[in-house]
C-alpha cells in the first residue's frame, strides 16, 4: 500500500510513479494494492488505510511518501499489523524517532530539507547576478535514516523538537498504552521544524547533512 497526498501535485505523483517503476525493476512478483490519496488529510489518511488494510489482509509493506505518516501508523496499529508488516516513512520529526528506534518504522525517507533550500537559493542568486540559468531540474539524493544511524541526525536537530506529544489528547482512531499512536497530532509534530532550514547551516555555510557520521557537528548558536 502506498500512501500519498493527492497526485494531481507533481512531487507526489512523481514519487508514487517512481515507487511503482522501481517495484516493477527490483521486485517485479510484487504488486501495488492500492494508492491512497489522503491529501494530506490526518483522519483521511487513517480512514482510508484502516479501509485498504481490512480488504487486504495479505499487505507486507506499507510507503508513505508524504510527513502524515502518524495517522497511517494509527491504522497499522489498530489493525493489529505490528510487526508484520513493514512500514517506510518520509521526513524526520519528533514523533517518529521512537517508531524508528522501535523498530515498527523499518526507515524514513530524509529528503534534507536545508539542502533544498540552500541550492534553490544559490541557482535564484547565480541567475539574477551572473546570468547563469538553472537546470530545469536539480536532482538530490535523499538519506535514509534506520535505527542504525538515527542518533546522527537527531544530535543535529534543534533541542526544541524533542516535544513530540500533545500532553495526552487522544484523537480518533488511536489506543492508549506505552509506545502507541494515542496523543499525537501532526501539526505539534512539524512545528518545531519551520526554522530547521536555517538553523541547520553551519558557520561556514556548510550543511550539516553533508557531514560524515562522527565528525564534529556542533553548530554556531546551538546547546
Amino acid at each position: 500500500m502506498v500512501v500519498t497526498g493527492q497526485l494531481s501535485t507533481i512531487d507526489h505523483a512523481q514519487k508514487v510513479g517512481g515507487f511503482r517503476r522501481a517495484l516493477s525493476e527490483m521486485w517485479p512478483e510484487l504488486q501495488i494494492a492500492a494508492v491512497v490519496e489522503a491529501h494530506d488529510h490526518e483522519q483521511e489518511a487513517y480512514e482510508k488505510s484502516r479501509r485498504v488494510l481490512a480488504s487486504t489482509p495479505d499487505i507486507a509493506g506499507v510507503y508513505v511518501s508524504t510527513v502524515n505518516s502518524i495517522p497511517v501508523l494509527r491504522a497499522v496499529e489498530d489493525a493489529g499489523l505490528t510487526g508484520s508488516v513493514t512500514v517506510i516513512t518520509s521526513d524526520l520529526f519528533p514523533a517518529l524517532a521512537p517508531l524508528i528506534e522501535s523498530g515498527r518504522v523499518a526507515a524514513t525517507m530524509y529528503q534534507r530539507p536545508s539542502v533544498q533550500g540552500r541550492l534553490a537559493f544559490q541557482a535564484l542568486y547565480r541567475f539574477l547576478v551572473e546570468g547563469i540559468r538553472p537546470h530545469p531540474v536539480i536532482r538530490l539524493a535523499p538519506h535514509i535514516v534506520m535505527k542504525s544511524n538515527l542518533k546522527h541526525f537527531l544530535d543535529r536537530l534543534p533541542r526544541a523538537s524533542a516535544k513530540g506529544r500533545d500532553g495526552g489528547r487522544k484523537p480518533e482512531g488511536g489506543g492508549p498504552g506505552e509506545g502507541s499512536m494515542a496523543g499525537v497530532r501532526r501539526r505539534d509534530l512539524v512545528r518545531p521544524f519551520v526554522g530547521l532550514a536555517v538553523r541547520d547551516a553551519g558557520p561556514h555555510g556548510v550543511d550539516p547533512d553533508d557531514r560524515p557520521p562522527g565528525r564534529n557537528t556542533r553548530r554556531r548558536g546551538a546547546t
